[in-house]
């Protein structure tokens, strides 16, 4: 887990086993010619809206060999892939029979773990289309292990054959293009007809991403349910003892445990005080980054814009000083925002894999350096932008190389939160027509909700009005999802002013769809 450009702890360590909810289709088996039909489609469809009790993700991963894993922006399903990726990789190398973690769960039988990036493969597909799934991981996914591709190829595909093989693929929602996403959507149904029962693989996806492109009936659909209140301070004793022991290596450690312990404890009473606060809690990344906020001594705030707000000011400027750095060597937010907003919405509309050649990303400074500041002269901007990238990776860690000569931000979240600031930051009519372009692309609708969150009341509701509500008398499927957009980006909101009039005409809108619902249903029997 990443904190800053220098600190990182072991996910071991921090990781907190999930629970998660199957998603079950209740119009009935469908037959296996129906597979990729309409139909189908459409009740995958309905089952992210169904719900069954709730069990431990080991036992869903023993007991399906495919298994879809949906949730909610930084709920941590990159992190869990990862962390089965280790469990998988640390079982096979000793020789196990079966996968355990430390605290001896049980996750199956031994197999060989594949890690695959949905935009990764994406980049690859867009100049290649004839590239299958299998091709990707025969021939791509041995570049960083050191192993030659011939050697690689002849592993895998024994592997494949013998059903030994755990594929983990992250982020279908992060592919930016719907067609796209649906074409790779069927790639992924066709890799997983095309190989044996007794490989494992695993997708993840944000809800809103994959409720437009889902995958076959072969794949169960489950949900990563919230942290529950146990699940949050077991997080909280186990990151706050690590965090003391990375920074104290050489410290006793029984008042390392001591230290650790206070610590955990006012930061639970701290998050028990607010029930606003309580529900950010339940999501891993908002309570990492409301652990790193009370470790850095701030009031913790009760809006997640607030909490995204605050975690960026604490990463651009508040660690720096408590770090010691020189007055001179400071970011000024506002400074860094500058070029840190127009370069996150560049990569959420260009770059799927959140990953940027590091000269694309130099000639896009250079480019607004030069506008914002009105530096005529190249050298000077190339200098400026050189220092920037230096000091925003080695001092804050918010944007950084994450392999050779490719940058991207440390989290998604960062880079979506950014892109919101991006754009609001123009007036009305700019901001507007930004919203409205990319309101129906899910990969957007974090990145709007944000945005207009962001916002006083006033202008928050004339951007849902104008932007988003504008079309919905022209399309019955437009209205529903504008609406529905509308009333999520209200839900991040402070309802006052305007916004509580507005809240009342969305109310009021949500409940005619459902009642229109309802009577189609009526008159469908």
């Amino acid at each position: 887990m990443q904190t800053t450009s220098r600190i990182s702890l072991p996910l071991e360590d921090v990781y907190v086993a999930v629970a998660v909810k199957r998603l079950v289709d209740s119009s009935g088996p469908m037959l296996a010619a129906e597979v990729g039909s309409d139909r189908a489609r459409q009740a995958i469809r309905k089952q992210i809206d169904k719900q069954q009790l709730s069990t431990e993700l080991s036992e869903s991963l023993r007991e399906q060999s495919r298994l879809v894993l949906l949730g909610d922006p930084g709920a941590g399903k990159t992190t869990i892939l990862r962390f089965l990726t280790l469990q998988f990789a640390r079982a096979v190398k000793v020789g196990a029979e079966r996968v355990e973690d430390p605290e001896e769960r049980d996750y199956g039988p031994a197999k060989i773990p594949v890690f695959i990036r949905v935009a990764e493969y994406a980049s690859v597909f867009s100049k290649a289309t004839h590239t299958s799934i299998r091709d990707f991981i025969c021939s791509f996914c041995c570049r960083d292990i050191g192993i030659a591709e011939r050697e690689w190829r002849m592993l895998v595909e024994n592997s494949f054959n013998a059903g030994t093989v755990s594929v983990f693929i992250d982020g279908l929602d992060e592919v930016v293009s719907s067609s796209e996403r649906n074409e790779i959507a069927r790639k992924i149904d066709t890799f997983a007809a095309s190989v044996p029962s007794g490989n494992r693989i695993v997708v993840t996806s944000r809800v809103a991403g994959y409720r437009e492109s889902p995958l076959s009936g072969a794949f169960t659909v489950c949900e990563v349910l919230d942290l529950t209140q146990d699940q949050i301070h077991e997080f909280l004793d186990r990151w706050c003892l690590v965090y003391e022991k990375h920074c104290n290596p050489n410290g006793d450690p029984n008042s390392l445990m001591l230290r650790a312990h206070n610590e955990s404890e006012a930061l639970t009473s701290s998050i028990d005080k607010s029930e606003g606060v309580r529900r950010l809690a339940v999501n891993p990344l908002l309570l990492t980054i409301l652990a790193l906020i009370h470790r850095n001594g701030a009031h913790i705030p009760r809006r997640r814009i607030e909490v995204y707000r605050m975690a960026t000011a604490t990463l651009l400027r508040d660690w720096q000083i408590g770090r010691g750095i020189s007055d001179d060597n400071v970011f000024e937010e506002d400074e860094a925002l500058e070029l840190l907003a127009p370069l996150a919405y560049w990569m959420h509309c260009s770059e799927p894999t959140g990953l940027a050649a590091k000269r694309d990303v130099k000639d896009l400074l250079i480019r607004v350096s030069t506008r914002t500041r009105g530096l005529n002269n190249r050298p000077e901007a190339v200098q400026l932008v050189s220092k920037f990238l230096r000091r925003v990776e080695q001092v804050t860690g918010v944007f950084v190389e994450r392999t050779p000569d490719r940058y991207g931000f440390m989290h998604l979240t960062f880079e979506e939160y950014l892109a919101a600031q991006y754009i609001v930051d123009a007036d009305d009519e700019v901001t507007i027509e930004r919203i409205n372009k990319l309101k129906h692309h899910p990969r957007w609708e974090e990145p709007i909700r944000l945005a207009v969150a962001n916002e006083r009341p006033k202008r928050a509701a004339k951007i849902i009005r104008e932007a988003i509500l504008i079309d919905s008398e022209q399309l019955h499927i437009v209205q529903a999802r504008d609406v529905l957009l509308s009333a999520r980006c209200l839900g991040d909101c402070n309802a006052v002013g305007e916004l509580v009039l507005l809240s009342n005409d969305v109310g009021v809108m949500l409940l005619n769809m459902w009642a229109d619902n309802w009577v189609s249903m009526v008159a469908s029997y």
